[in-house]
């Protein structure tokens, strides 16, 4: 049977949280099994339903900043009764229910549903998506997949009423269902590598002012807090010339200007992959900006590849930090001050400004204390750039979560909604709610004396405030 006039529904679901914005925001790996069912003679449509420039979005949602980032559409919700304690106001933020459901009923009956998932706490838009789209359409089948299908597994399929729960990449494993499902008969797809993978199904989107692209799977790096060996066990890398044309093609047909990498180590083996890309894009002499929000290894940039990435047209630079702790550097083996110290003095002889590039700082790591966080922030400033703070959140499945676990910090079947950073939860066993409160508060203040062009470390205010936390 052909799969031919096979209908899928593709769902990027609510974000339900305290905050959430719109950081070039992409269902990457929802978009990807678009493209292969798509390519397998699926008729698709896809709900994105964080997509800002969606023809039914409320104006307020389609302004952007320069950077092509900007707030998501929020309605409050009542809190989830396990949050009561926290002092903040809940939301579902995207696009309004109500045009959820016009837009739902607009569309043929699906044969399969697919619907992505992201942060693990977020799971509680996940779940009302999923009854949405039961109570509408009852008799199609429900795929869940993504970051929270992975890394919660058993809760998923316990709690989520989706039909099928995937763990890990959902190219292969989507396609397999949907014939399944649909009695298709085909011989098996080769989409094992990242160069197999199609492009990503950004047809589907009417306006596309931002995207997203990876150019690698999978991490080399080991950081115990992080859960992209979980995700994807093997690191690969997609073909340099197949990168280049990805970002070529949104440029040229569909009128892209923003585009956000999204890479765990992008730098790496940067001889062989990010520089023959670049040096192909460059050709092109495409009026894009490119963002880096996952975060840059210092070590690989030195001036050469500095000053490709300004002729580039790079915009925004993150690099990857995390503390001033020497046994933390030591246990990820990724960064040390030195390595901070070159990349930015390259970067700003390359012709950054300061104002575009900043560094991640870890906060509420298990035992850390404010001291360190703040003696992490005095030296990124020191470089003349800004602080990323990025508090810590307990993810399922990583090493340091199994090492809480063992030590009675966390518990194993901990619900995912109390391990968003949101709601600061590591204060058991480290940093207080204040700590937290008082650092990001100097982050921020910071970060402004510095767009202002001037440096906190020479304003008597700040520095006084910081000398607090560090006593």
């Amino acid at each position: 049977m052909s799969a031919v006039h096979k209908n899928v529904l593709l769902i990027n679901p609510w974000i339900t949280d305290f905050v959430a914005y719109d950081f070039w925001l992409k269902p990457l790996g929802l978009l990807h099994v678009g493209s292969v069912l798509k390519q397998n003679g699926y008729s698709v449509y896809l709900l994105d339903c964080m997509d800002r420039f969606h023809l039914s979005a409320p104006v307020s949602q389609r302004k952007s900043k320069p950077d092509g980032t900007g707030k998501f559409y929020k309605d409050i919700i009542p809190k989830p009764g396990i949050l009561e304690h926290v002092p903040r106001r809940y939301g579902r933020y995207g696009l309004p229910k109500d045009i959820v459901i016009r837009e739902l009923k607009k569309i043929s009956v699906p044969d399969v549903i697919f619907i992505t998932s992201g942060m693990t706490y977020w799971y509680l838009g996940v779940y009302e998506m999923i009854e949405t789209v039961k109570n509408l359409f009852p008799n199609t089948p429900v795929v869940l997949g993504g970051i929270y299908a992975t890394l919660c597994t058993e809760h998923a399929e316990k709690y989520s009423g989706a039909d099928y729960v995937i763990k890990g990449r959902g190219e292969i494993q989507g396609l397999k269902i949907a014939d399944e499902l649909t009695g298709t008969v085909r011989p098996a797809g080769f989409y094992d590598s990242v160069d197999d993978t199609p492009f990503p199904a950004y047809d589907l989107y009417k306006e596309l002012p931002s995207a997203a692209v990876i150019t690698s799977r999978g991490c080399p790096y080991s950081c115990p807090f992080c859960a992209s060996k979980i995700l994807e066990p093997h690191y690969t890398r997609q073909d340099p010339e197949k990168s280049a044309d990805q970002i070529i093609r949104l440029a040229n047909e569909f009128g892209t200007k923003h585009i956000a990498f999204y890479d765990d180590a992008l730098l790496l083996e940067k001889e062989k992959y990010f520089i023959p890309m670049l040096e192909k894009i460059n050709n092109f002499n495409l009026n894009i900006s490119f963002h880096t929000p996952n975060g840059l290894q210092p070590s690989q940039i030195d001036k050469s590849v500095a000053m490709l990435m300004k002729r580039a047209g790079f915009k925004t630079i993150r690099l990857s930090y995390e503390t001033i702790n020497p046994e933390w550097q030591k246990i990820m083996k990724k960064v040390v001050d030195s390595d901070i110290v070159n990349a930015v003095s390259n970067l700003l002889e390359a012709g950054f400004d300061r104002k575009q590039i900043g560094a991640y700082i870890m906060m509420g790591l298990p035992w850390q204390k404010p001291k360190e966080v703040a003696e992490s922030m005095i030296f990124i400033l020191q470089q003349g750039i800004k602080v990323s703070l990025a508090a810590f959140s307990p993810i399922h499945g990583t090493k340091l979560f199994s090492e809480m676990v063992e030590e009675n910090i966390i518990n194993k079947d901990i619900d995912p909604l109390l391990t968003n950073n949101s709601i600061f939860p590591t204060t058991r066993y480290g940093m207080q709610r204040e700590d937290f409160i008082t650092l990001g508060t100097a982050s921020a203040e910071a970060n402004t004396l510095i767009n202002n062009n001037l440096n906190p470390l020479e304003n008597r205010s700040w520095v006084k405030k910081i000398e607090k936390i560090i006593k």
